[in-house]
Order: C-alpha cells, then structure tokens, then sequence
C-alpha cells in the first residue's frame, strides 16, 4: 500500500479554529485545545478549540440573547427562509472547499465528502422552504369549544 507524506495539493488552508460565540471568534473557556490529524498520513492538521461544558453555557446564553432581542425574533417567516436560502447557497459556493477539509478531517473519499456537503445544502433548503409553512391547526374536540395548537421553536439548545 502507498502512503505519502507531503501535504495533498488540494489540501485548503485551515483559518479559524476558535469557537464561534455571539458572532465573535473565541478561545475555549478552560483553555484547551486538541490536535485533529489527517488520518491517511498522522500529520496534524491544525490545533482547534475545545469545547466543555463552559463553552456551551456561553454559547447557548448568547444564542438565547441573540433569539429574545434580536432581530430573528421579529422577522417575517418569509424573510428567515430567505436567509436559510442564502445560507445553503454559501454553503454550495464553497462546497470543494468544504468537501475537501472534511475529507481531510475525516479520511473520507472525496466523492464522499461532496456528497456530505451537498446534505448539508439540501437540509438548509428543505428548512427554507417550511420557514413561512409551519402553521396552527384547529383539532376537534367534543363540546362547544375552539382549541388550536401553535407549533413554535423549541428555542435554544445545546
């Protein structure tokens, strides 16, 4: 079996690998940082943040600020479908990048890793297209009564 040791030639530079908290790039809370290898070669790829419970805590507490005051609260369901949309749509703009640091990361084939990022874009698409679909419904009940139910966002979760 051949094995190489120089660096791929499709291999993308690695940028951030902090967390990414109240739109800021963060170091972990308790300091640690973990090597991920490229498991065809054992060569680290890059230091990266480790998350603990602390990261997740100041993260969720973000998100829950950003949800309670901040504008996604008051958005038409239309307008955050449109932003899922252009999500997916950054994301499939750098889909070979993207397939290829998760092949990288994860020593899947190429082919693969594609085929991960193209979920990740239809998943973002399938989300987009229910934003302004997800309605109230009027259950029958028995008696002279109107009941509905309201599906709402669970909320914030880590």
């Amino acid at each position: 079996m051949a094995t190489t040791t120089a660096r791929r030639a499709h291999a993308p530079s690695i940028r951030l690998t902090k967390h990414l908290i109240q739109n800021e790039w963060a170091d972990p809370a308790e300091g640690g940082w973990f090597e991920t290898l490229d498991p065809s070669t054992g060569e680290v790829i890059a230091s990266v943040a480790a998350g603990t419970a602390a990261d997740v805590d100041r993260a969720v507490r973000a998100a829950r600020r950003a949800l309670e005051s901040g504008p996604w609260n008051r958005m038409d369901a239309a307008d955050r479908g449109r932003l899922l949309y252009r999500l997916a749509d950054l994301f499939e703009a750098r889909a070979k990048e993207l397939a290829a640091l998760e092949s990288l990361n994860s020593g899947k084939t190429i082919r693969d890793s594609e085929g991960d990022v193209q979920g990740v874009v239809n998943t973002l698409r399938y989300y987009a297209g229910w934003a302004d679909k997800i309605e109230g419904r009027t259950p029958p009940v028995r008696g002279n009564h109107l009941t509905y139910t309201l599906r709402q966002p669970v909320g914030v979760v880590g």
